[in-house]
């Protein structure tokens, strides 16, 4: 049974197959298939940090999912907020500063056209643009976490499925997200083996996520071996919050209490009196979810990580750049 939902995109889909051009500079679209939790925030800001690191200058376009400014906006630094930009954005805004060009707006062709006449960016990454079919993007990479290749996802609203698993040919490279686990060369050429049965048949990547330390919002970090023995509360608003939660059993940190919140919410007064009345050591957030809370206690931290990716990746996104 195919939803109502799933119906309009497959519509969606078949009409602008037949009428999808390139897209006009030079790109580099990441996405999934899933609605949340894959992991593309992180891959994104990966890719900036390549592209920066080798001299590159890219600018981002992303849509400003749940943002108040509704108007197109382009930003180079600035004073802005969560609530102006989206979470997703701020969150960019944060690690990059005026470094990166952002854009937002839902149309991509457009606010891609104005940051090209005022700064000729080398690139553009766009975030989470996979579903934007109006346009082919010169490098597609498509992201999802090993668990949803091992198990059927089911289209929304009866799974987390953006699209049916057919949409995974439009990648040019297929990133699988290992979170903070470690697959074995058995279990990758496994997951090699069901994509070549969906289909594809182009170059797949392994990506995973390595612990650094926790940060308050002020930049102080905390050890590990500080939090072992502290009374702990964690909670999230993210697509995926078992991930997040998974993490603590993983690293051997014992939770008192658990909260978790819609994705992409947005903290009320009357939320943060619920959890910061609680007597706890430390509170425990993600970055994501740390930067839309105002005026932050000491003691509210995130885990801070790397990514690590398979050789090659950085020479995969220059070469956009020389087609």
């Amino acid at each position: 049974m195919i939803s109502p939902y799933g119906m309009g995109f497959l519509i969606y889909r078949f009409f602008y197959s037949r009428i999808q051009k390139k897209f006009p500079y030079a790109s580099i679209c990441t996405g999934s298939l899933l609605m949340g939790g894959a992991g593309k925030t992180p891959l994104t800001i990966k890719i900036i940090e390549e592209l920066i690191s080798a001299r590159k200058r890219p600018a981002l376009i992303i849509r400003g999912y749940k943002r108040k400014l509704k108007k197109d906006l382009i930003i180079k630094g600035g004073d802005y907020s969560p609530f102006d930009t989206g979470d997703e954005a701020y969150l960019y805004l944060k690690k990059f500063g005026d470094k990166v060009i952002i854009g937002i707006s839902k149309k991509r062709e457009r606010i891609a056209k104005l940051i090209k006449e005022r700064y000729d960016p080398d690139v553009f990454v766009l975030d989470d643009a996979y579903q934007y079919l109006k346009y082919r993007f010169w490098l597609n990479i498509l992201i999802m976490p090993y668990g949803a290749v091992f198990r059927k996802e089911k289209i929304f609203p009866f799974g987390k499925l953006r699209e049916d698993y057919k949409g995974i040919k439009r990648a040019d490279l297929f990133v699988i997200n290992e979170k903070f686990n470690r697959l074995d060369q058995g279990e990758r050429k496994k997951i090699r083996k069901i994509l070549k049965k969906m289909g594809f048949i182009k170059e797949i990547i392994f990506m995973k996520y390595v612990l650094k330390n926790f940060k308050n919002y002020a930049g102080k970090k905390i050890t590990l071996k500080e939090l072992r023995g502290k009374k702990l509360f964690a909670f999230c608003g993210i697509g995926e919050p078992e991930s997040f939660f998974k993490l603590f059993n993983r690293i051997n940190l014992s939770l008192e209490e658990g909260l978790r919140f819609p994705d992409h919410h947005f903290y009320q007064d009357r939320d943060l009196k619920g959890i910061f009345s609680k007597k706890y050591d430390y509170f425990i957030t993600t970055e994501k979810d740390l930067i839309k809370i105002k005026n932050p206690p000491d003691n509210l931290i995130y885990p801070e990580f790397d990514i690590e990716i398979d050789e090659g990746f950085t020479k995969k996104l220059i070469k956009v750049l020389e087609s």
